[in-house]
């Protein structure tokens, strides 16, 4: 991982992202200034359940960045199960 960077989003509770299966973030979430559409949960952070290692490629970008996907409750976006699972 690239360092660690938390980006916050929030449904009504967390939800159980799975590893290895791709997200759409509806709406795109900003970290760091930088816009992610889709991601790909890699693994849930232990002993946290509303925190996700996730990797996603930022909007105009070609490398893969990796970061900390936390849930809480200040946050609009929800990450959906994409219909397009092929890596990046």
């Amino acid at each position: 991982m690239n360092g660690k960077v938390i980006g916050h989003i929030t449904p009504a509770k967390p939800p159980q992202m799975e590893e290895g299966v791709f997200y759409d973030l509806t709406p795109p979430s900003v970290i760091q200034g930088k816009i992610y559409h889709r991601v790909m949960c890699e693994y849930r952070v232990p002993n946290q359940p509303d925190e996700y290692v996730v990797k996603g490629i930022p909007e105009g970008g070609v490398t893969p960045k990796s970061f900390v996907l936390k849930f809480t409750d200040r946050g609009k976006v929800i990450p959906r199960k994409s219909e397009n699972q092929q890596g990046f």
